[in-house]
């Protein structure tokens, strides 16, 4: 072989060795950690918190990965991707960590709410709250017994209740549970009207519909929130879903479903 050959036969080599290693470079991207993830998350960058942590997550599974997930679950929670923190934090739900497990838990019934899912709401919720204590014990029966209030269980939604309130030190919150004790059903909420004439121009709107629904007459009530302004109610329902498909049936999407207790009718 002569020399010219020899050159180009190394010039060849060397420029192969160097774009292997200009390849290799390119690829040597730093690895976000899951201190990453969290700093990203409590500075409120939850785009940046759910890419790391949603990476970190999807590796084998381990303590770092259970709490990536939750992480990454609250990460999607906060940007409105509901499906997405379902999947992950079911996930860091399953995880070896009890008490992350558990925090996960509750996390995960909110999501499952939020998706009107109350059974696994339900089932969620009152799985993590044995494990939790005081107001965080005290919160999972509360809402695992809202998501039991709109099935219509109503007599376990009571006792989850009751268990609620005697987990909590907090006044205030026992207040709350008291008041949701008193709920026993649902109702259409078609508006709240400063002019009681308004209010009575909107009831007739939709008698005749909601009387032929057999759904009854709407309902004129005070509104205890704000004195002065009359309520526009329709129906009482035993569950939520069966208040939600009158409001389908009537065609009046803009109508709030809303807890009732005894109401005073003007």
């Amino acid at each position: 072989m002569n020399g010219s050959r020899v050159l180009r036969v190394v010039l060849c080599l060397m420029l192969l060795s160097g774009v292997v290693l200009q390849s290799g470079c390119r690829n040597s991207q730093p690895t976000a950690t899951l201190d990453d993830a969290n700093s990203a998350y409590h500075r409120g960058d939850y785009e940046q918190a759910y890419s790391f942590a949603s990476a970190i997550a999807s590796a084998e599974p381990s303590l770092d990965s259970a709490e990536a997930a939750y992480v990454a679950g609250l990460s999607a929670g906060e940007l409105g991707r509901t499906d997405k923190a379902v999947k992950y934090l079911r996930q860091a739900a399953e995880g070896f960590d009890k008490e992350l497990a558990a925090n996960a838990g509750v996390m995960l019934g909110l999501a499952y709410s939020t998706q009107e899912r109350y059974a696994l709401a339900t089932d969620a919720l009152l799985s993590a709250a044995p494990t939790l204590t005081g107001e965080d014990r005290a919160k999972a029966y509360y809402y695992a017994a809202i998501a039991q209030q709109k099935l219509g269980r109503w007599a376990n939604a009571r006792d989850h209740l009751t268990l609620a309130r005697a987990s909590s030190a907090d006044p205030a919150f026992r207040k709350q549970v008291e008041d949701q004790l008193a709920v026993n059903g649902y109702t259409l909420q078609l508006g709240s009207f400063a002019n009681v004439e308004n209010a009575q121009a909107a009831a007739d709107q939709i008698r005749d519909a909601a009387i032929e629904a057999r759904v009854g007459a709407p309902r004129l009530l005070a509104n205890p929130a704000r004195p002065g302004q009359t309520l526009v109610h329709l129906g009482r329902f035993t569950t939520y879903t069966s208040a939600a498909a009158y409001r389908d049936e009537l065609g009046i999407p803009g109508a709030f479903i809303v807890p009732v207790a005894t109401e005073q009718v003007r």
